[in-house]
């Protein structure tokens, strides 16, 4: 919100910070109004802090899963993006991910975990591809990252 208030010039943090809450909102609201379709690119992915080893063999992971799932324009560009968060990345979880965002009869490019290859019998059709999303053009894991961070 910091960099928000810099780019705008505004005074008043707080007054940023409600303009930057209710952006959010909207962008929440909009995303339950559309759904993916034709083809659509999706992977797991985990979101979270960094934690030493130590930590991690002690607590478990203090990270969050999460779909990620972008809909093919023309020329295999990004045309949408989906953000789902998952309870665990195992089937049970995955498949009613993909059918909360994406229609049916639609195309899910993914890596071929079982999740995506049983996506097939509700109505899917799946494609085996080996670079994940290489749709976003260049764009890495990292620039979502900081996609997150501002947020």
């Amino acid at each position: 919100m910091l960099y928000l208030q810099k780019q705008l010039n505004m005074p008043h943090y707080r007054t940023v910070w409600k303009m930057g809450h209710k952006i959010r909102q909207a962008m929440t609201q909009r995303d339950g109004i559309y759904s993916l379709k034709g083809t659509v690119e999706a992977d797991e992915i985990f979101i979270g802090g960094k934690q030493s080893m130590k930590t991690f063999l002690e607590e478990g992971s203090n990270k969050t899963p999460f779909l990620i799932s972008v809909e093919e324009g023309k020329k295999a560009s990004p045309r949408f993006v989906s953000f789902e968060e998952l309870e665990t990345v195992y089937e049970e979880h995955v498949l009613p991910a993909i059918q909360k965002k994406v229609d049916k009869g639609s195309t899910i490019k993914s890596d071929g975990a079982g999740a995506y290859v049983k996506a097939k019998e509700k109505g899917y059709k799946h494609k085996r591809s080996v670079s994940l999303f290489t749709t976003l053009m260049g764009a890495s894991m990292k620039d979502i990252k900081t996609i997150f961070e501002e947020f």
